[in-house]
């Protein structure tokens, strides 16, 4: 049907997650796995070795990310499920000037945007993984090759680096704040 509204409201946490970030977050989740990225990938082409690195992500990847998915999920469910004092804290203590839709969100919020971000994330880059293990069935060029590897290469970075980050803070949440 012409005009029909696509579903989008997956971009929410997405634009929400970006409109929080501060520039150190940034230098860190995205700058530094672009950079690598794209030294890795260069370096892949310049031996010739994109395919044999794509095709050794191919196999270890979809594993990999269906663990760190399964652990995306035990985060948000120990963050929503849970009713004790540091959830209560985390709701009443506002983030640090970290503002979505004209609102100062809570700290709870926030790590809420992290857990929810990553996950779809790790989802996008999993669909991705099949993708390019099914086009590669079909065609092996070297724009193709190239690309996949970069991709792959930057949101699995993206990823490992964010869980660090979410739970570095769950880390002063439940630990460092009942000290």
């Amino acid at each position: 049907m012409i005009g029909a509204k696509i579903y989008g409201e997956w971009l929410i946490p997405i634009t929400d997650y970006y409109k929080t970030l501060k520039k150190n977050e940034k230098n860190y989740e995205i700058l530094i796995p672009l950079f690598t990225a794209v030294i890795t990938t260069v370096i892949y082409i310049f031996f010739g070795d994109s395919l044999r690195a794509l095709m050794k992500l191919r196999d270890i990847l979809p594993n990999a990310l269906a663990i760190l998915i399964g652990f995306t999920i035990s985060c948000i469910t120990i963050l929503v499920s849970s009713d004790n004092n540091t959830i209560k804290y985390l709701k009443d203590t506002s983030s640090d000037n970290r503002v979505v839709r004209n609102k100062v969100i809570s700290l709870y919020q926030w790590m809420l945007i992290t857990f929810v971000y990553i996950l779809i994330i790790q989802v996008f880059l999993l669909a991705f993984v099949f993708f390019v293990a099914f086009v590669l069935q079909l065609t092996k060029t070297n724009p193709f090759i190239s690309i996949g590897l970069f991709i792959e290469t930057y949101f699995l970075l993206h990823i490992l680096l964010l869980l660090i980050r979410n739970i570095t803070n769950f880390y002063f949440v439940f630990f460092v704040r009942r000290s």
